[in-house]
């Protein structure tokens, strides 16, 4: 047995709340308050910080997760640049936002990937491949972001990128979205290391984004919502 096979330590029937194996600290996931930030999700769907990752000699996981107010968003990140999308694949329903500030505001990346998962060959089977059980048995399915989804990620830019340098990852960016810009333009939002929680709303705004074309064919980023989990 490894100590990521150990989820919560007992003496007796006292629970512990830190044990060692050798010099590695064992956490039981009680000890993580879990607030605004980035974290590691485990395999038991615990959430842990990067540096409690890290001690406990990177046990496997599921991905990097980022929660915001009532927002829980996970990056599987062992499947970035797996697979690509071609933006038209999303259909032309969805709501125009025009401006940043409207951009900023959609938060439904999942409700706009809706026609894609009816719709497009390509997306079914990446949906299917990358699809999460969650611990209530449920299947839990890949999207993309939307513009605003991808505002929280880089309003986190600097601890999220300690996380994806932790695990190996390199700079990520840019981040497509699932937002549209118009009848045939996508959102994507740089998402830039030196930004972080403390960043002022005002200068999250002013940032630069950008405009693509649908006719581009992009990287998927995995992203799934756990907001209702």
């Amino acid at each position: 047995m490894t100590n990521k096979d150990i989820k919560n330590a007992y003496i007796g029937t006292t629970e512990v709340k830190a044990m060692y194996l050798g010099s590695t600290k064992v956490w039981s996931k009680e000890q993580v308050e879990v607030t605004d930030g980035v974290y590691i999700m485990l395999n038991d769907w615990s959430f842990v910080t990067v540096d409690q990752w890290k001690n406990a000699n990177r046990p496997d996981n599921l991905g990097i997760a980022i929660i915001y107010g009532d927002k829980k968003l996970l990056l599987d990140y062992k499947n970035i640049d797996q697979y690509s999308l071609r933006l038209y694949d999303f259909g032309t329903e969805m709501t125009v936002a025009y401006s940043d500030t409207d951009a900023l505001k959609d938060l439904n990346g999942f409700q706009n990937c809706t026609y894609a998962f009816a719709n497009s060959p390509s997306f079914q089977e990446i949906a299917i491949n990358l699809k999460l059980t969650t611990p209530n048995n449920e299947d839990l399915f890949p999207h993309v972001l939307s513009f605003g989804e991808a505002a929280i990620l880089q309003r986190f830019g600097k601890d999220f990128y300690k996380a994806l340098r932790a695990v190996g990852r390199i700079r990520y960016n840019p981040f497509w979205t699932s937002t549209r810009a118009g009848y045939d333009e996508f959102w994507y939002i740089d998402s830039l290391e030196h930004v972080n929680a403390n960043t002022p709303e005002d200068i999250l705004q002013n940032m630069l984004y950008y405009k693509g074309s649908q006719e581009k064919t992009v990287n998927f980023l995995p992203i799934f919502d756990l907001s209702n989990q």
